[in-house]
């Protein structure tokens, strides 16, 4: 019977735990293609690029939470990824690993592993710093991701601010380099209150994005530096369903402090809109 009730812990959660599905999409006109297309010049010239993701959470064994979804970045391009992480009083620690294309046709696969660790004093406040990295298995391509987080609670009201270094370097030829990077800081401003099923949260932030092609000497070299500011409404419907809605406006900042024209500056967006399905009721 002991080990009967093991399996059943282990390998059948989703009859006994708290689990989350988040499934949803939109477009991205903010970031540079990613079929290591040539640009002219130093000239900022972002592409409509489509979004998906897709993520599964649940809470295992209370102390225990497990994650493991798939989806689209701009740097990293498709991924698929998982992670497990565990809380003892007020710390968390985590690891996982990922699993990405090395080019559009999946002739070669990056993996690597990832980690993060933080505390937490549930309604006071709270911090997180995590990383991510390829190994080495010779598929030609290389990411790195270091990140941070932290906040506080008011009143109904949770600030929190995010810190993000991304970055992508992939072999295109024998004697070329692709080099791709995202600098990205965010303040989010959450706005809730008890029994009401509506979130609004206000962002604002800065990223910076860098792109080289390099071989024997830097073939190409393309940087924006970007102001974005945008919304994200969250309407819990129903015990077991939520859906969000989220877009950002971004705006050039060299276009700004240049001599552009107001006239003449160039609006970039990014939106999505998701489903959440929970289970058990709550």
């Amino acid at each position: 019977m002991k080990r009967i009730a093991l399996f059943i812990l282990f390998f059948c959660p989703l009859s006994v735990f708290a689990w989350d599905l988040t499934m949803g999409g939109g477009v991205d006109y903010s970031s540079y293609s990613t079929n290591n297309k040539r640009y002219v010049g130093s000239v900022f010239n972002p592409e409509m690029l489509p979004l998906y993701f897709a993520e599964f959470k649940d809470d295992f064994a209370i102390a225990y939470r497990y994650n493991i979804g798939l989806g689209f970045d701009t740097i990293w391009r498709n991924m698929f990824e998982g992670g497990v992480s565990y809380r003892f009083g007020h710390i968390n620690l985590g690891m996982g690993f990922f699993v990405g294309e090395s080019d559009l046709t999946f002739n070669a696969i990056d993996f690597g592993i990832s980690g993060h660790a933080g505390f937490v004093l549930e309604g006071i406040l709270f911090a997180d710093g995590g990383f991510a990295a390829s190994m080495d298995n010779n598929a030609m391509a290389d990411r790195t991701l270091y990140s941070a987080s932290a906040g506080f609670w008011l009143p109904h009201i949770l600030i929190t601010g995010e810190f993000e270094l991304r970055s992508y370097t992939e072999q295109i030829t024998i004697l070329q380099n692709l080099y791709s990077e995202r600098m990205l800081a965010r303040l989010n401003t959450e706005i809730f209150a008890k029994n009401v099923p509506y979130r609004l949260r206000i962002i604002a932030g800065w990223e910076a994005l860098s792109r080289r092609i390099e071989g024997s000497t830097v073939l190409e070299d393309v940087s924006a530096h970007m102001f974005f500011a945008g919304l994200r409404f969250f309407n819990q419907a129903g015990k077991t369903f939520a859906w969000f809605i989220k877009g950002e406006v971004l705006v050039n900042l060299d276009d700004i402090l240049g001599s552009a024209a107001v006239s003449d500056l160039k609006i970039y967006y990014r939106a999505s809109m998701g489903l959440v399905f929970s289970y058990p009721e709550r």
